[in-house]
């Protein structure tokens, strides 16, 4: 799963930074500046969006991580109340 969201990542920057490349590099397009500059923000958009995904992403597994470090702490202080019995 980890591996996914990063290999998506990936591609989807590579995949905007050739679409900037291409937004402003001469002759690639034939855009009026208004419209090159509507295109880049599209692309600035969906990137702050991917980073708040992102973002959510390692918090939610942030705190899964919390939450089974404290059951496995909880269930071997179980056992341990259980061997003194």
């Amino acid at each position: 799963m980890i591996q996914g969201v990063y290999d998506n990542l990936v591609r989807t920057g590579i995949d905007n930074f050739q679409r900037l490349q291409s937004l402003t590099s001469d002759g690639s397009y034939t855009l009026s500046d208004g419209e090159r500059m509507r295109a880049i923000e599209k692309i600035a958009a969906a990137v702050k969006a991917q980073a708040k995904g992102v973002s959510e992403y390692i918090r939610t597994t942030d705190l899964l991580i919390a939450w089974r470090q404290q059951e496995y702490q909880q269930m071997n202080e179980l056992v341990k109340w259980r061997g003194n019995l």
